[in-house]
C-alpha cells in the first residue's frame, strides 16, 4: 500500500492560526436591533469581493437552530454587512463561508464559532446562557461542528441560573455536566435529579418538560417519564419531544409491522426534519431486506418527500441482488430496475426548485442547496453504475454530471469506476484528466495512482523519470489545495497538560512529549470501531517510526473494564496490540478536549496544542492518509 510523503518546500505559505476577527455592534443586542458586522480580512478571503455570514439562530423552545445567511461586502475596513435580530431569538452562532468551485473556504473561529447572546434591559434574556451552554456540549444540529467545551458550558449554565434560578433545564444541564466531569458525587447528583423530577413544571414549557422527563428517566422512573411524555405529546404532537419519542419507537420496534407503522407515522409528521434521511434509509433498507419491493414502490409513488437518491439506491440494490444470481438481464428484473430509474429521472427534473421549500429550518439556504446537489449526484452515480452494465456508453455523461455536483464529496471508488468506464471505450485522454483531477483533489487511491501512471505512459510514451516529474507536479497542487482545506478544521486549543500511565505503571507527563507532533488515538474496550482501527494504528506507527519528532500513542480512556495497569496488559494481549498504548487514569483528556464519542484521534503540534481532531473511523487507507496529510501540514 502506497502512502506518499512529499518533502518539498512550497512557494505558498500558510498561517497556522486564522487571525481574522468578527466584530458586532451593538455587542449586546436586543430582539429587533440591527446588528452591524465587520469581519477583518483573513488572507484566505482577501481575493474575494464578498463572503457569506452563516447565522444559526436559537430560540428558547427548540434545541435545533434556524439557519440563515447574509452577504458581507468587501470595504476598506474588511467585509461589512448587517442583519436584524429576529423576535424570540435568544442566542446566535456564526461562521464565515465562501463557496469554492471544489472546496468551500470556512472560518469558524478555529471550531469555536462566534456568538452573541440576546439582551433585554441590559441583562441576558431567559435561555440565552442555556443555549450557549448546550451548544458547547455537542447538543447541536449535524451541520454545526463546534468543538465541545465543558468548562465554558459550566460557566454559561451557572450564569443562566444566576439570572433565572428557576430554570430547571439549566439546573439539570449543570448537574449532569459536573457529574460527568467527576466534580460532584453520585449522591449529590441523585439529589439534584430528585429535586428536578419532583418539581412542578408548566406542561406548555418545552424546555422544563424535557428536563423533567430526562431526570425521571435517569432515576429509572420510566412510568412517570412516559406519563409526562404522553401528556405533552397530546398537546404538542409535532414537537421535538414527540419526534424523539417516535424515533425511540422506531428503534425499539421488535417486528417489521411495528417498525413500518412507526415510520409511516413519522413521515406524516416530520417530513422537514433533519432526521428524515436517517429514518428513510432505515425504512428502505428494511423493505429491501424483507423483499417488500412492491410495498416500497407504492410508498415512493405516494410520497413526494422521498429524495431522488433513494430511487437510485433502490434500483442499484435490486440490480446488485439479481446480478449475483446472474438474472439481471432477464426482462422482468431488468424492467423492475428501469422502473425505478424512470421514476428517478422524473424526480430529477427541476429537483432543486421543487425541493427548495422543504428545507429543514436548521440549514442555511446554501447548506440545503449543497445537500440537494449531493442527492442528485448520488442518484446519477447509482444510475451510472447500473448503466455500466446495461448501457455502458451512456454511463460516461452520468459520471461527468455527478462529478460536477459532488465537487469535493466524491470518493475514491467513484473515480475508479469513472476511469474504468472511460478506459472501456478507449477514452484514454479523458480518463487521464479524471485521474489527475482525483489526485489533485486528494482522492488518489493506490488503484487510481496505478491507472494514472499507465495512462500517462500510454499517451505520452514517457519514461519513469518524466512520469515522476508529472506526478510530483500534481501532488504539489494536491498538497496546496488540501492544506487550504485543512485550515477549515484547524483548532487552537491551549497546550494540553496531562499525565498518562504506561503499561509498566510509570507516569508519562505531557512535558515528555513536548517539542514533538503527537498523534493520540482514544480507545476503549467497549468500543468495537476502536478495535477495528488497531491494524491502521500499527501501520501508522511503522510508517512514522523513522520520522523524527513524531509520536503515535493510543490512550485507553472512559473504560470501566480497564482500571489498572494489569487490566491494560490484558487488553493489549487480547487485542494483540503492537503499538504504544497508555491509560488515562482520571479520564481527564476527553474533558479537556471535549470528546463526546469514540474513536477519536487528535493531532498535537510541537507546542502540545491540539490542531486537528478526526472523529470516527472508516477504513485503514483513508484513516492513514488523513493522519499523514495533517502531520505533513504541521511538519512544513
Amino acid at each position: 500500500m502506497k502512502y506518499i510523503i512529499i518533502a518539498i518546500v512550497l512557494i505558498q505559505s500558510f498561517t497556522l492560526v486564522n487571525s481574522a476577527h468578527l466584530k458586532f455592534h451593538p455587542e449586546n443586542p436586543s430582539n429587533g436591533d440591527t446588528v452591524n458586522v465587520l469581519y477583518s480580512v483573513n488572507s484566505r478571503f482577501e481575493k474575494f469581493s464578498e463572503v457569506d455570514l452563516m447565522l444559526y439562530y436559537f430560540n428558547g423552545l427548540s434545541s435545533l437552530p434556524i439557519g440563515h445567511e447574509i452577504t458581507l461586502q468587501k470595504t476598506q475596513n474588511g467585509f461589512e454587512g448587517k442583519f436584524v435580530l429576529p423576535d424570540s431569538i435568544v442566542y446566535t452562532m456564526m461562521k464565515i463561508f465562501h463557496a469554492g468551485k471544489i472546496f468551500d473556504i470556512v472560518d469558524n473561529n478555529n471550531a469555536k464559532y462566534w456568538d452573541i447572546l440576546t439582551y433585554h434591559n441590559d441583562i441576558p434574556v431567559r435561555y440565552a446562557h442555556l443555549k450557549a451552554a448546550l451548544s458547547r456540549l455537542g447538543s447541536i444540529s449535524s451541520n454545526i461542528d463546534r468543538i465541545p467545551d465543558f468548562y465554558e458550558a459550566i460557566k454559561h449554565l451557572e450564569s443562566e441560573l444566576s439570572y433565572y434560578p428557576d430554570n430547571i433545564a439549566a439546573e439539570l444541564g449543570l448537574a449532569t455536566t459536573l457529574f460527568d466531569m467527576k466534580k460532584i458525587s453520585k449522591d449529590d447528583f441523585n439529589d439534584k435529579l430528585a429535586k428536578i423530577s419532583e418539581s412542578n413544571v408548566a406542561i406548555t414549557n418545552h424546555s422544563d418538560v424535557k428536563a423533567k422527563i430526562r431526570a425521571l428517566t435517569s432515576r429509572n422512573l420510566n412510568d412517570k417519564a412516559l406519563e409526562v411524555t404522553k401528556l405533552y405529546i397530546s398537546k404538542f404532537p409535532y414537537s421535538e419531544i414527540a419526534e424523539d419519542n417516535l424515533i425511540a419507537e422506531i428503534s425499539e420496534a421488535d417486528n417489521f409491522q411495528k417498525f413500518r407503522e412507526a415510520c409511516d407515522d413519522y413521515f406524516k409528521k416530520f417530513k422537514n426534519s433533519t432526521n428524515l434521511n436517517r429514518i428513510l434509509t432505515a425504512y428502505i433498507t428494511s423493505h429491501l431486506q424483507a423483499n417488500k419491493v412492491q410495498d416500497l414502490i407504492k410508498f415512493i409513488d405516494s410520497n413526494d418527500f422521498v429524495p431522488v437518491n433513494s430511487y437510485g439506491r433502490i434500483a442499484k440494490s435490486i440490480f446488485d441482488f439479481y446480478l449475483k444470481s446472474g438474472k439481471h438481464n432477464e426482462p422482468q428484473f431488468k424492467q423492475l430496475v428501469y422502473s425505478f430509474i424512470s421514476k428517478g429521472d422524473t424526480k430529477l427534473t427541476s429537483y432543486r426548485d421543487v425541493n427548495f421549500n422543504s428545507k429543514p429550518s436548521a440549514y442555511t439556504k446554501g447548506e440545503w442547496l449543497d445537500i440537494l446537489d449531493i442527492e442528485q449526484a448520488s442518484y446519477l452515480e447509482s444510475k451510472a453504475e447500473i448503466f455500466s452494465e446495461y448501457e455502458p456508453i451512456n454511463a460516461i455523461p452520468l459520471y461527468e454530471q455527478a462529478a460536477k455536483l459532488y465537487r469535493s464529496i466524491a470518493n475514491e471508488e467513484f473515480f475508479e469506476n469513472y476511469i474504468a468506464i472511460l478506459n472501456k471505450f478507449n477514452e484514454f485522454q479523458k480518463a487521464l484528466l479524471v485521474a489527475e483531477y482525483a489526485i489533485i483533489n486528494s482522492k488518489s487511491s493506490e488503484k487510481i495512482l496505478e491507472e494514472h501512471e499507465e495512462l500517462f505512459k500510454k499517451i505520452y510514451f514517457s519514461n519513469d523519470s518524466i512520469y515522476q516529474l508529472s506526478l510530483d507536479s500534481l501532488l504539489i497542487k494536491s498538497k496546496i489545495a488540501y492544506n487550504d482545506l485543512l485550515q477549515n478544521e484547524f483548532t487552537n486549543f491551549e497546550p494540553l497538560q496531562y499525565s498518562l500511565e504506561s503499561v509498566e505503571g510509570t507516569l508519562i507527563n505531557y512535558k515528555d512529549l513536548s517539542g514533538k507532533i503527537v498523534i493520540m488515538n482514544f480507545v476503549s474496550s467497549w468500543c468495537a470501531p476502536c478495535q477495528a482501527m488497531f491494524p491502521a494504528l500499527e501501520n501508522l506507527t511503522k510508517l512514522l517510526e523513522d520520522i523524527n519528532n513524531v509520536e503515535v500513542v493510543a490512550v485507553n480512556t472512559l473504560d470501566n473494564q480497564v482500571s489498572s495497569k494489569d487490566d491494560l496488559k490484558r487488553f493489549i494481549a487480547q487485542n494483540k496490540i503492537n503499538f504504544p498504548i497508555v491509560r488515562d487514569v482520571y479520564d481527564a483528556l476527553p474533558i479537556q478536549i471535549g470528546i463526546i464519542g469514540l474513536p477519536t484521534t487528535i493531532i498535537l503540534d510541537n507546542e502540545s496544542k491540539v490542531r486537528f481532531i478526526i472523529r470516527g473511523f472508516t477504513n485503514n487507507e483513508r484513516f492513514i492518509n488523513d493522519v499523514m496529510r495533517r502531520v505533513e501540514y504541521l511538519l512544513k
